[in-house]
């Protein structure tokens, strides 16, 4: 199994060589109080969407770097249930434990 993942949506964009836009998710799990958090995830998105590019919110999920989170995992992200911070220093680790983890914009 490969340490990273790419959502579909993600891996269909580069695959037609179409531009994509990584975007951290520590603001949303951590930053940003609920609801308001939820708000500037569809609004990153939709600016991203806006500018003719594929949003990515990229995030350690299960152990594994992803790139794009699936609707379900961001929900979660969201909520914050026992997500963690996660800088470029800590993917290594938050990779090997397994767990889940938003990223900074120097991780993303």
């Amino acid at each position: 199994m490969s340490a990273f993942r790419v959502s579909a949506p993600v891996a269909d964009a580069l695959a037609a060589r179409r531009p994509v836009v990584a975007l951290e998710s520590s603001v949303l799990a951590q930053g940003l109080p609920i609801p308001a958090n939820r708000e500037a995830a569809e609004r990153m998105s939709s600016a991203v969407e806006r500018a003719g590019a594929v949003p990515a919110i990229t995030a350690v999920v299960g152990g594994r770097c992803a790139l794009g989170l699936e609707r379900d995992e961001l929900e979660r992200f969201l909520r914050r249930d026992g997500i963690r911070k996660v800088a470029a220093r800590d993917l290594p680790v938050a990779c090997a434990q397994g767990g889940d983890g938003a990223t900074t914009v120097a991780a993303s």
